[in-house]
């Protein structure tokens, strides 16, 4: 009798660490959505800028028709939006690492994937107008589509 009651409570002891253990990466889950979800929006506003300061230096001739200058002009004034993103990215980093292994990790490793491609057109800018783009409408589809998915998943 003590053999099957010891046998229950360590059992349920398990149980309940598994359960914990299961809340605490939901927990990481929904703030690494959270956190990539602010970030995008960050990057959004950020990319937009970019785009038209390179738009007015080119079709409207502003910024003495110097395209590295228009770009400099967009990221100083987004300074404190490109600080947080990069803070946030930093966060963003940990969280997934905690969480690649777990239910969501495919999920987490395309979020990831898309997070990275828009971040990289956003911060180190780089190619045509035409290009940057072409190139900033699909990398923010394809991070909101991966969000998507990974939201699906977290409910």
């Amino acid at each position: 009798m003590k053999k099957i009651v010891s046998f229950a409570l360590a059992l349920i002891m398990l149980l309940g660490a598994f359960v914990l253990s299961s809340c605490s990466n939901t927990k990481k889950e929904e703030e690494f959505y959270n956190l990539v979800d602010e970030t995008k929006d960050l990057l959004d506003i950020v990319a937009d800028d970019i785009y038209s300061y390179w738009y007015d230096c080119i079709y409207e001739d502003k910024y003495l028709e110097n395209i590295s200058y228009a770009v400099a002009c967009a990221k100083s004034d987004n300074e404190e939006n490109i600080n947080t993103i990069e803070e946030n990215t930093t966060k963003i980093k940990d969280l997934y690492k905690e969480i690649k292994d777990g239910k969501l990790g495919s999920e987490a490793k395309a979020v990831m994937q898309a997070y990275n491609d828009y971040y990289t057109l956003v911060v180190e800018v780089s190619g045509s107008f035409q290009s940057y783009s072409a190139s900033k409408e699909t990398c923010k589809k394809e991070l909101a589509s991966a969000l998507d998915d990974f939201s699906f998943e977290l409910d």
